[in-house]
């Protein structure tokens, strides 16, 4: 079985430490960036840890910069999960959505970072991007996790 690797884009909320954390039980390696460094790797690193799952945090603040550190390391990306992460001229910003809509320009926005990192995608033999937003609701995240383990199965 070869290495599937996820890169999860956050803004280091527990959704994301529970995405990496499903994960890593499924024995995916996790690239984990997010906005929020410091204290979402002091908190990740321990629940992780006490799992005996060992994430890759890629500290590095430029889409091209991470790129190039899984290009560097793993030499593809499997699967790219956005939790609410916008490119600004390079530079990872936060999306702000409200509780009530999806505004168009968020779709484009979210669409032009997930552009970003096609290059990378195309180097898996089986790629996928999926979007998550903190609005998710259980069942999402139970999907995502599924859809994580066809992957695995796919890689087999």
């Amino acid at each position: 079985m070869s290495l599937i690797v996820a890169l999860i884009l956050g803004i280091g909320h527990e959704i994301e430490d529970e995405i990496a954390y499903q994960l890593g039980k499924k024995g995916i390696c996790v690239a984990y960036y997010s906005k929020n460094k410091k204290n979402d790797l002091e908190r990740i690193t321990k629940i992780l840890s006490d799992e005996d799952i060992q994430p890759n945090f890629i500290l590095l603040d430029t889409a091209d910069n991470v790129i190039q550190r899984l290009d560097e390391e793993f030499g593809k990306l499997d699967v790219l999960i956005n939790v609410g992460i916008l490119l600004d001229n390079g530079q990872f910003k936060i999306n702000l959505l409200t509780s009530t809509k999806f505004e168009a320009n968020d779709f484009f926005d979210t669409l032009h970072a997930s552009e970003k990192f096609i290059p990378i995608l195309q180097k898996s033999p089986s790629s996928s991007v999926i979007n998550v937003y903190t609005q998710t609701k259980g069942a999402s995240l139970s999907a995502l996790v599924q859809n994580c383990t066809a992957k695995m199965a796919e890689h087999q």
